[in-house]
């Protein structure tokens, strides 16, 4: 796991969890989160998660089904002593209505496309129209989780770097994202 080419540099490791698909069950929560860790922790990192593969039984995509729960805790708790940091933004895919998601995926195209004659040059006109075009066309499940991500990678790039700074400025030289 660790990068030889440059021994310093953050880590962020992306997943998510549920379908985004909207539902009329409550508590249908989706979970998209992230884990940031400086590459001088990396083997620290790939040893716990192989023990807790191991502890485990499941193989290389253990489910948190798979594990028992202080294993789990256990896990948690020794990831929280490398001092990196944990993020996460959920959505309850059972308290929003198809209606209104469509409604707030077409007005941030709308949105976008309201800059396209701002644009100096054509071909940043047609990059704007064309991501414009794609967020309109995106299946309210994608666009779900897109809008997750987008919060998610704000949150970290606005706190992450300020953590790191006072404990390993030099992690900060290289972003390096793993998103799964």
């Amino acid at each position: 796991m660790s990068h030889p080419e440059s021994p310093n540099g953050l880590n962020i490791f992306v997943d998510e969890s549920g379908t985004f698909v909207l539902s009329n069950r409550k508590s249908a929560f989706c979970v998209v989160a992230a884990y940031v860790i400086p590459d001088r922790q990396l083997n620290e990192v790939a040893d716990l998660i192989s023990a807790l593969r191991a502890d485990s039984g499941a193989g290389a995509e253990t489910k948190l089904r798979d594990l028992a729960e202080d294993s789990y805790g256990a896990f948690l708790g020794s990831l929280g002593r490398l001092g990196g940091l944990a993020f996460a933004v959920a959505v309850d895919v059972g308290l929003h209505r198809s209606e209104q998601v469509e409604h707030h995926r077409n007005m941030q195209a709308r949105k976008i496309r309201e800059n396209v004659p701002k644009m100096l040059y054509e071909e940043g006109r047609a990059a704007l129209a064309s991501l414009a075009d794609g967020i309109e066309t995106l299946p309210l499940q994608l666009y779900t989780q897109l809008v997750c991500q987008v919060g998610l990678f704000h949150t970290i790039l606005t706190k992450a770097p300020l953590y790191f700074v006072q404990r390993d400025p030099s992690a900060l030289s290289a972003f390096r994202w793993r998103i799964d």
